[in-house]
C-alpha cells in the first residue's frame, strides 16, 4: 500500500506548482504523482490558479480568408448546319468528326 505523504509535504509541492509555469498535469507528471491528488491538496490548501500570475500569451492572429474568384468558361454554342431547307443538324461541341462525315454522307446520299 502506498505510503501517505503529509499535509507539510503537500504544501510544498502546492507552492512549487504555483510558483512554477506548468499546468498541474505537467506538474504532476514531472513529480510522478497522480494529477487528482495534487488538485484536490492544491483546493485544500486554498490555492487557484488566480493566485499565480501567468505569462502573457500572445495568440496569433488568424489570417482572414482569401477568396479567389472561379470563372466557368462560357459555354460553347453547338454547331448547326442547315442541309437544304428542311434538315437542319445539331452538332454538339466535342462530336466525333468522323461519325459527322457519316451523318453528311447519308444526308447527301438520301437528297
Amino acid at each position: 500500500m502506498a505510503k501517505r505523504e503529509s499535509r507539510e509535504i503537500w504544501t510544498q509541492r502546492v507552492e512549487r506548482l504555483m510558483a512554477s509555469d506548468l499546468t498541474d498535469t505537467e506538474f504532476a507528471a514531472e513529480l510522478g504523482v497522480n494529477v487528482h491528488t495534487l488538485r484536490s491538496w492544491k483546493w485544500k490548501l486554498g490555492k487557484t490558479t488566480k493566485d499565480r500570475p501567468r505569462p502573457e500569451r500572445t495568440k496569433t492572429p488568424t489570417p482572414a480568408p482569401t477568396f479567389m474568384e472561379i470563372v466557368a468558361p462560357a459555354p460553347q454554342p453547338d454547331l448547326e448546319l442547315l442541309v437544304g431547307d428542311t434538315v437542319r443538324v445539331r452538332v454538339p461541341v466535342g462530336f466525333d468528326e468522323d461519325t459527322l462525315r457519316r451523318v453528311l454522307v447519308a444526308l447527301e446520299v438520301a437528297r
